[in-house]
């Protein structure tokens, strides 16, 4: 189904775009924010996150990067999702949510049991980030697709998520590309694909695995 774009300023009427929503529930969502008008002030920002989000017509929404949500809309975001149970995709690419934002994911992707895809690209996580959401890793059962591309995890992010990918039995596709990933980081990864049964694609590209790595990953 082609997705519905909706662009917000502060001319935006957020009763008129949940009533689309309701209108076609299956349609994919996404939102951006007009760069030829001022900004939405933070409040109304929020506003929009909390009403649409919770709204249960809305199952796969995507926020560009040019809405920006940062760490305090990523907070609003995983509060709503701790008690939301139709919201299915969220994807939050270039919203600057940074390491406190994803662990407040984290803590609401340990009661959330509707979310099967999750894209959190160039989010400027860092090995923090990627340390709190893996702790989730091991034991959140509904979450399949998860993209953590262009977020320098770094080896002790890698680490830390190889870790738990080592119990998680539903992640079926991962993306770890351009984390500044080296050596030890992908020999941890290979290590817990030894156990893993469920992930069926792993995306390491645009990392620094050199040789060594390669070869880790080509034995496996």
């Amino acid at each position: 189904m082609k997705e519905k774009i909706y662009t917000l300023s502060n001319k935006t009427n957020i009763q008129d775009i949940i009533t689309e929503i309701n209108a076609a529930p299956q349609q994919p969502i996404v939102l951006t924010q007009s760069l030829k008008l001022p900004p939405n002030p933070q409040e109304k920002l929020q506003d929009f996150l909390t009403e649409i989000i919770s709204n249960s017509a809305a199952k796969d929404i995507n926020i560009d990067d040019e809405v920006g949500i940062g760490t305090a809309g990523a907070k609003i975001i995983a509060e709503i999702l701790k008690t939301n149970k139709t919201l299915t995709s969220l994807g939050l690419p270039g919203n600057c949510i940074g390491s406190k934002g994803v662990e407040a994911f984290a803590e609401a992707l340990k009661t959330n049991t509707s979310l099967t895809s999750l894209d959190l690209t160039h989010n400027s996580i860092g090995k923090d980030g990627a340390k709190a959401i893996a702790e989730v890793l091991g034991f959140n059962s509904s979450l399949i697709d998860f993209n953590l591309f262009l977020n320098s995890i770094e080896d002790e992010g890698a680490e830390a998520i190889a870790k738990r990918l080592e119990i998680n039995t539903s992640l079926t596709t991962l993306n770890l590309g351009g984390n500044k990933i080296g050596i030890k980081g992908t020999k941890a990864l290979t290590k817990a694909l030894e156990t893993n049964t469920s992930l069926t694609s792993l995306n390491l590209a645009n990392n620094e695995i050199k040789k060594d790595g390669a070869e880790a990953l080509v034995e496996h």
